[in-house]
């Protein structure tokens, strides 16, 4: 099996929000919406910004 190990886009933001609340715990916390919710898309802007990831 291949694994390949790549920086996530903004497309892939939806899914990763959708693995987050498919998490037991992370339910409570996480609202899956269409569309998303803006404080995702911000979070996401914010880390992608960090030169150390």
């Amino acid at each position: 099996m291949d694994i390949h190990i790549r920086k996530a886009t903004l497309n892939d933001l939806v899914s990763i929000v959708q693995l987050l609340y498919e998490d037991e715990i992370s339910q409570e916390r996480e609202a899956l919406s269409t569309p998303l919710d803006a404080c995702y898309v911000e979070a996401f802007h914010a880390i992608d910004r960090d030169p150390i990831l």
